[in-house]
């Protein structure tokens, strides 16, 4: 037993030792667009995760009547992304980590904000006999 766990260490670090952990420069090539998406899909099986993103495209009506008989609206896919199990979970941990970022960013504004409104001089009030007319 002692043998099997020593084998298994011992094959833990050759593979330790093969791994090397380099940088990602992340380049844009020219034709990729930005794209605005308002609705997306998640799918999943044994293996991967695929996340279908589109734009929901609102039809053209002419009143309320027109919204009463529609059935559905089209959304244009506008791009499939899949990812394995394990580049998944790195996707949704550094989702909340950006979203829980952003949320402390959006409330620090909010306070600056109101520390500016409550703290602004109040506008001076004419002093008597200052009319204008």
């Amino acid at each position: 037993m002692a043998d099997e766990n020593k084998d298994a260490e011992n094959a833990a670090e050759e593979i330790k030792a093969l791994t090397y952990d380099l940088p990602v420069k992340h380049y844009i090539p020219d034709d990729v667009n930005l794209t605005y998406c308002d609705n997306f899909i998640i799918q999943h099986t044994a293996n991967e995760f695929t996340l279908i993103f589109s734009q929901v495209q609102q039809p053209i009506v002419q009143n309320d009547d027109e919204y009463g008989r529609l059935e559905s609206v089209r959304a244009k896919v506008m791009a499939r992304i899949v990812f394995t199990p394990r580049h998944m979970s790195a996707v949704i941990n550094a989702l909340i980590q950006n979203w829980n970022l952003h949320q402390e960013i959006r409330k620090k504004e909010l306070e600056a904000r109101k520390n500016v409104s409550t703290t602004a001089p109040a506008a001076e009030s004419p002093a008597a006999g200052d009319d204008a007319g």
